[in-house]
């Protein structure tokens, strides 16, 4: 689970660094995979809370 919120802090991080310098082109395609990348993690995270509460084993954090 910290590794899913460290990748969300770096994404968060890129897109407000492309925001400012990227082309327009780059940076739309840039816009469009960090929201996809962003919703990935959205569904990892309520899979995981789903898991956990169905077994309050798995939510120890093996990273």
């Amino acid at each position: 689970m910290l590794t899913l919120f460290l990748f969300q802090r770096e994404l968060s991080q890129l897109k407000e660094e492309y925001l400012s310098s990227a082309d327009t082109m780059i940076k739309a395609q840039i816009l469009k995979d960090i929201a996809l990348l962003t919703e990935a993690i959205k569904e990892m995270k309520e899979t995981w809370d789903a898991r956990s509460s169905l077994n309050p084993m798995k939510n120890i954090d093996h990273t």
